[in-house]
């Protein structure tokens, strides 16, 4: 039978969960993102947008521009190479024109369809699903001759290093790729509220 005296004169050793920490226990923060004070240490052009829904608008917009622009050109007029027998013959289209001619039309077509929609919706379909705008230094839009030609000659040349200008966005603390670095545009966050 248990002994109730001795039960009750025996003192309490407490576990190791009741000890109190050898070290001060740091206190858990609050998210910071998107609150007042992460808005006031953003720059005045707004909230810069890291690189995967750039990326997923561009490739929006390129196949956008891409599927209905080479279909067209393989229909009409693109110059094919027609194999009849021991002779190949030059099969040409309405127009005819080499694929080199081609791949810079469609440069010039996707450079146009991306200042436009940049000029009347305020960004290309592709960075309006995505949530983002292209902006100046001072967060206005871009003068209509410079974007243009950072969505032609700007993205040759971040395409031409091997795809290196687009990926300087991932290592860059500005999140800028190098033809943003050229033009001196940021890509933001157009309704920063919304994630």
């Amino acid at each position: 039978m248990k002994n109730q005296n001795y039960s009750q004169s025996r003192s309490y050793a407490p576990t190791y969960q009741d000890r109190p920490p050898t070290r001060p226990v740091k206190p858990a923060l609050p998210d910071y993102r998107y609150t007042r004070e992460f808005y006031r240490n953003q720059p005045a052009f707004g909230v810069r947008a890291t690189w995967g829904p750039r990326l997923v608008a561009f490739i929006f917009d390129f196949l956008l521009v891409s599927i209905p622009f080479n279909t067209l050109g393989n229909l009409f007029w693109i110059s094919k190479a027609v194999d009849e027998g021991d002779n190949i013959t030059q099969t040409t289209y309405t127009f005819g024109i080499p694929v080199e001619v081609h791949n810079l039309l469609w440069l010039l077509v996707f450079g146009l369809y991306a200042t436009l929609t940049t000029l009347l919706m305020g960004a290309t379909i592709g960075k309006r699903i995505m949530n983002l705008k292209v902006v100046n230094q001072t967060g206005g839009s871009l003068n209509p001759l410079l974007l243009y030609l950072r969505y032609t000659a700007g993205y040759v040349i971040s395409a031409v290093l091997l795809g290196g200008g687009f990926a300087w966005a991932i290592f860059d603390k500005q999140k800028q790729t190098l033809h943003d670095k050229i033009f001196r545009s940021h890509v933001v966050l157009a309704d920063p509220t919304r994630i």
